[in-house]
């Protein structure tokens, strides 16, 4: 705990809110911070049941972040994919400079308790969607919290200068309910895909600016983590999701041995195979007799390990 504050409000009346101001916090360094707010009749005295007396929320301190919104979500119940089908949801940015992506603030309308996101990083060639190139840690969501920060292995993912389509993850039969604002709209910015139609990027209709935030951030200091995140920002797998067989490419600065283990969704080892030399190479990920559903391509260098995702749809 970094800071706490508390207050006494002597009564409320029925059907209304009493405002409460806490007191100021200084942020100790970059980085996400969680908020819990706790109400309660004595502060001895906490029920079982800590989510109905539990609001949770998370803010993240970076040196920028970006935003198509304007921080007003009238955008009704918030915006989903699709009620049955899994899918992605995106929006473009321009990153005129180069920066490392920390993480990635999305609000939610209306939260489903349990849902699973993470966060995306796709290409774009033309100004259109390409295909994902990095795919985030998965965020668990809370049915009391509408603001989530989704993070990256390595605590970051080194983006050059070009333009990116930023997203999130919606789980098959639910939807994410993404918070929007009627007040701003650019054209071309916001791209869906399903999985009926997987590496298909469609331009959405609906003419509202989704609340999806790219956080930038300074790269971690430490020279292992460096090479590490370098070498994730410089590794890719095409198609993804796969029909069956995908290619997985490697652009790096160096040659470096590579052992590369590929996981099913519940952590039994697919197969593994051991490479040598690899600088600028693409290597066959074969799912071919696979079931479909989520894989872990797991590759592991003598700077760490890089773990990437990889959905069968066959």
């Amino acid at each position: 705990t970094v800071f706490s504050d508390s207050a006494i409000i002597a009564s409320i009346p029925v059907l209304t809110s009493s405002p409460y101001s806490f007191g100021p916090f200084t942020p100790g360094g970059l980085g996400v911070y969680d908020v819990d707010i706790i109400a309660t009749t004595d502060t001895s005295q906490l029920d079982g049941d800590m989510s109905n007396d539990t609001q949770l929320g998370s803010f993240a301190i970076t040196d920028s972040t970006m935003a198509r919104d304007d921080g007003i979500h009238n955008g009704g119940n918030g915006y989903a994919v699709s009620g049955t089908d899994w899918g992605y949801a995106l929006t473009l940015y321009d990153v005129p400079n180069g920066d490392t992506l920390t993480s990635v603030t999305i609000e939610l309308e209306i939260p489903n308790q349990g849902d699973t996101t993470h966060a995306i990083i796709v290409n774009t060639l033309g100004g259109y969607p390409g295909f994902i190139t990095h795919i985030g840690n998965d965020q668990i969501i809370s049915g009391a919290q509408n603001v989530y920060t989704l993070t990256f292995t390595g605590g970051g993912v080194v983006l050059p200068a070009g333009t990116y389509g930023i997203g999130v993850y919606e789980g098959v039969g639910t939807t994410l309910n993404l918070r929007q604002s009627n007040n701003l709209y650019t054209p071309g910015s916001n791209f869906f895909q399903v999985g009926s139609t997987p590496g298909v990027w469609t331009g959405s209709n609906i003419q509202t600016a989704r609340f999806i935030r790219p956080n930038f951030g300074i790269a971690p200091s430490n020279v292992g983590i460096n090479e590490l995140s370098t070498i994730e920002a410089n590794i890719s797998i095409y198609p993804n999701p796969s029909t069956g067989s995908s290619d997985l490419y490697f652009d790096l600065e160096d040659a470096l041995d590579v052992k590369l283990n590929i996981y099913d969704a519940m952590g039994s080892l697919v197969s593994t195979q051991n490479l040598e030399n690899i600088l600028q190479d693409k290597v066959e990920i074969d799912l071919e007799g696979q079931s479909n559903g989520l894989y872990f391509v797991e590759v592991n260098t003598e700077y760490g390990k890089v773990v990437k995702k990889l959905m069968l749809n066959k």
